[in-house]
């Protein structure tokens, strides 16, 4: 039922008129649950609306791979949206990769979805929290621990929030997935989410919290389409892109192409891929996108096959 609303909140021509326009914010009000403290901020809430449907559907008009749509985050504005959810990967103090220990994959199939395999749990929500590379890095280990062990964890993004300053990480100030990996190798591991409940901001270490899964650090990731491949076969893979182009910030459905300006600045997991498309987690929640999932054009989208690429080993 939700879906079908935020379908017919995009239906009209991207001319949108002041009155199609307060009709479809009072539904998207009511589908997010959306409260504002007061009638100027109603207001200004409102006029962004408008401004982003009308650019959705001006997208939507033309001749694209993917589609847009209305979302919990358009009512933000572009910098807003950037300000809040992007730009917290932080690559200071990253530590050197080790190399996969299995290499690369001669024969693989033509498609892979680890999703299918039962190695990703449901799609979780950062929150305005610059924790991406947190659960993009737990979201590596829960399925390599599937992989490896059978069995798929779930584990505690805010344990790497609150505890992995000494690998370089600053919380909810940004980080690296693989300094993460890295810190939990050498602190024996990831505690489950049950013992460790995500608050989306920074906390002190609880160091009383259930170990639910170990690692052997972060493996390298060959920086070309198959090497992205190759260690997709073997399990999910923790990537880098560029999530601050506008049409991301709305992205519904289809293959993504672009454009993405800017540097990296965002860590999502890749879970598989088509002939066509990387099938890539985001941490924002199950209402952007494909459920909380983006489809990629293959190659370099958005800077996907770069060196801070990794693996839970």
């Amino acid at each position: 039922m939700k879906l079908l609303v935020i379908a017919a909140l995009i239906s009209t021509a991207f001319a949108v008129s002041t009155i199609d326009a307060q009709d479809q914010f009072v539904q998207f009000m009511n589908v997010f649950n959306k409260k504002y403290e007061s009638t100027s901020e109603l207001f200004k809430r409102f006029n962004i609306f408008k401004d982003n449907v009308e650019f959705i559907q001006q997208h939507n008009a033309e001749n694209h791979t993917y589609t847009l749509g209305v979302n919990e985050f358009t009512d933000l504005s572009h910098e807003e949206f950037v300000n809040t959810y992007v730009g917290k990967l932080s690559t200071e103090n990253a530590a050197p990769l080790v190399s996969l220990d299995d290499g690369i994959i001669a024969d693989t199939p033509n498609d892979q979805d680890w999703r299918q395999r039962g190695a990703v749990n449901p799609v979780r929500n950062q929150g305005q929290c610059g924790s991406c590379w947190a659960f993009a890095a737990v979201a590596a280990l829960e399925g390599a621990t599937k992989v490896g062990k059978g069995n798929l964890p779930v584990l505690s993004e805010q344990h790497l929030v609150d505890c992995s300053g000494s690998a370089g990480n600053h919380g909810c100030g940004g980080g690296l997935p693989s300094n993460a990996l890295n810190w939990a190798s050498r602190n024996g591991g990831v505690c489950s989410g049950s013992s460790y409940p995500y608050t989306g901001r920074d906390g002190r270490c609880n160091t009383g919290c259930t170990k639910a899964a170990t690692t052997g650090g972060a493996g390298s990731v060959a920086a070309s389409d198959s090497g992205l491949v190759s260690a997709l076969n073997g399990r999910p893979v923790a990537v880098a892109i560029v999530a601050s182009g506008r049409a991301f910030q709305s992205y519904s459905s289809g293959v993504f192409t672009g454009p993405c300006p800017g540097n990296l600045d965002h860590a999502v997991t890749a879970v598989g891929y088509t002939g066509a498309a990387w099938i890539v987690r985001n941490s924002w929640g199950s209402s952007w996108g494909q459920g909380g999932y983006i489809m990629m054009a293959r190659g370099n989208t958005c800077g996907i096959l770069n060196n801070w690429a990794c693996t839970a080993k």
